[in-house]
């Protein structure tokens, strides 16, 4: 679940949307985010279906009960995407697109 379900005022991570971008454009837009500790975080994306096809990921994750795979398949039985109001703990930004890795085609 969501932690913003279970508590709107959690510090968290929210990114909103980040489009990849056309071939016609010459920058793709970043998220930066600080990552301060060794404390696992587990983030998924809220767009369509991807978070139950698989697009989840996680940071500082542990090889006990806490790892991708388990969190992988949590997020595929996943009822409903819950997408952010605004976007938080991070920074928007762009960068080249020949920078970007990989570069969007």
């Amino acid at each position: 679940m969501p932690v913003q379900q279970s508590d709107p005022n959690a510090a968290g991570i929210h990114s909103g949307f980040v489009p990849g971008g056309s071939a016609n454009e010459t920058t793709v837009q970043t998220f930066d985010m600080p990552i301060n500790d060794t404390t696992p975080m587990f983030i998924y994306c809220a767009q369509g279906p991807h978070c139950q096809l698989g697009m989840v990921m996680t940071i500082n994750a542990n090889n006990g009960t806490e790892n991708l795979a388990a969190y992988k398949a949590a997020a595929a039985n996943a009822t409903a995407n819950v997408p952010a109001n605004n976007f938080k703990g991070g920074v928007r930004g762009s960068i080249p697109k020949a920078d970007a890795v990989p570069p969007p085609v």
